[in-house]
């Protein structure tokens, strides 16, 4: 089982090329990943432009950074490989925590609609857009998912069967654990908790992770730094699990 696996695509149209990074440990391994290299078109969804996420590239680099120096089986696909195909091609059952930084929207009275975007009409049988009702058929083996994207812990209340959203759908995927956010979060002041996240996971150097700690104490470093103090910035993000 590998450690990581991020997505990251960046919206960025002044630079469109796809990077793949892999770290030591899992270039050891027998590569049978294929990558996408269709040309990407303008980026428009519903005629609108999606804003670019710079924070997402840097917060994905530095978080297999990490990975890397603990010798950590990491792969991080950004631009335009951070595409629906390869999602939908298995790889993710074999990662232990998976990671979305991207924007991500919900649809309160059609939920199975509510998604997350991925890079733009990268292949000619996807859309870009990884909807609840698609994330419900995926086969996940994961111990934790993060959506490091806006509004994703949000959905449709139906009595009898709770929320209905892209939590849930996670978790139905076979995610253990998620983090996901209550509304719309910031670009930087995301990438810096989600750095400070998984640095505090991997110093702990447990056999059981505690998520829910190493949130919490980034959450805290947050308001000791002083400058994403305020509670909009660390306090929409929740983990459902443990």
């Amino acid at each position: 089982m590998n450690d990581w696996l991020a997505f990251a695509p960046v919206f960025d149209d002044f630079n469109t090329s796809g990077l793949t990074i892999r770290t030591r440990e899992l270039l050891q391994q027998l590569d049978t990943i294929s990558v996408d290299t269709t040309g990407t078109r303008g980026i428009l969804i519903k005629g609108d432009s999606i804003r670019p996420l710079p924070g997402t590239e840097n917060e994905v680099q530095s978080i297999f950074n990490q990975f890397d120096e603990k010798g950590k089986k990491a792969l991080v696909q950004i631009r335009r490989n951070a595409n629906e195909a390869f999602i939908k091609s298995g790889e993710l059952k074999n990662y232990r925590l998976l990671h979305f930084a991207t924007h991500g929207f919900v649809n309160t009275s059609k939920p199975e609609l509510s998604g997350i975007l991925l890079a733009q009409d990268t292949t000619i049988s996807e859309d870009g857009i990884l909807y609840s009702g698609e994330i419900f058929n995926l086969d996940l083996n994961a111990d934790l998912t993060v959506l490091s994207a806006c509004e994703t812990g949000l959905g449709e209340l139906k009595e009898g069967e709770g929320l209905i959203g892209l939590a849930r759908a996670l978790l139905y995927a076979g995610s253990k654990n998620i983090i996901v956010s209550l509304w719309k979060v910031a670009d930087k002041s995301t990438s810096d908790l989600m750095i400070d996240f998984y640095k505090n996971l991997l110093e702990a150097n447990q056999e059981k992770q505690e998520f829910s700690q190493a949130l919490q104490q980034a959450k805290l470093e947050m308001i000791d730094e002083g400058k994403y103090a305020h509670p909009f910035y660390w306090s929409p993000f929740i983990l459902i699990g443990k």
